[in-house]
C-alpha cells in the first residue's frame, strides 16, 4: 500500500496558530513603537523649524519670532514685524500636544506665546513638553533649548527641564 506524503489536518492548524501568535505579537509591540516614533517625530520637525528660524535671522539680519499656539498645537516662525513673506508653520499631528513651553521664570500651559530670535539667530533658553496619549497610557517628551546655540537637549523629565532652566536664572 502506498503512503501519501503530506501533513495532517493537526499539523496545518498547529502551524497557522503559531503564526497567529507571532503576527498578534509583532503587532502589539510595534504598535507602541510606533507610537514613540511619532511624537519624537514631530519634536524633530519643531527642532528643524527652531533651527531654521535661526539660520534665516542670521542670514538676512532678520529678528524673527517663533509664535507656539498651544492651543492649535501649532508653531509659526514669522519675521517680527509679521508680515506674511517668509513665513513657515509646523502643526503638529493628531493626538500629539504641545503641553507646556518652559521659560525661565514660568511655564505657560495655554494660548500663545510669541519668542523671539535676535537678527543674529540668539534667543532666550527654553523648554518644550509634548505629549500624547497613546491607549491608556501618556507619552511625553521634553526638550531644554539653548538659547545661544540653538541646540535642542532632551531631558528625562519635568524635574529636569526645571532644574537646568532654574539654574539660567
Amino acid at each position: 500500500m502506498r503512503r501519501l506524503v503530506g501533513f495532517s489536518l493537526i499539523e496545518v492548524l498547529a502551524v497557522l496558530l503559531l503564526m497567529a501568535l507571532l503576527g498578534g505579537l509583532v503587532h502589539f509591540t510595534l504598535r507602541g513603537k510606533v507610537a514613540v516614533d511619532k511624537i519624537d517625530e514631530a519634536g524633530r520637525e519643531l527642532q528643524f523649524l527652531d533651527q531654521t528660524a535661526r539660520a534665516r535671522a542670521r542670514r538676512f539680519d532678520e529678528p524673527r519670532n517663533l509664535l507656539f499656539d498651544l492651543s492649535q498645537n501649532s508653531v509659526t516662525s514669522a519675521p517680527i514685524d509679521d508680515r506674511q513673506r517668509r513665513r513657515s508653520t509646523v502643526a503638529l499631528g493628531a493626538g500629539i500636544t504641545i503641553d507646556a513651553i518652559w521659560l525661565v521664570d514660568r511655564p505657560v500651559r495655554h494660548g500663545t506665546l510669541a519668542l523671539p530670535i535676535s537678527g543674529q539667530g540668539y534667543s532666550t533658553s527654553y523648554g518644550i513638553t509634548l505629549r500624547m496619549e497613546h491607549r491608556q497610557t501618556i507619552l511625553t517628551r521634553y526638550w531644554m533649548v539653548v538659547g545661544l546655540t540653538g541646540q535642542w537637549i532632551p531631558m528625562n523629565d519635568q524635574d529636569a527641564l526645571e532644574n537646568t532652566l532654574a539654574s539660567l536664572r
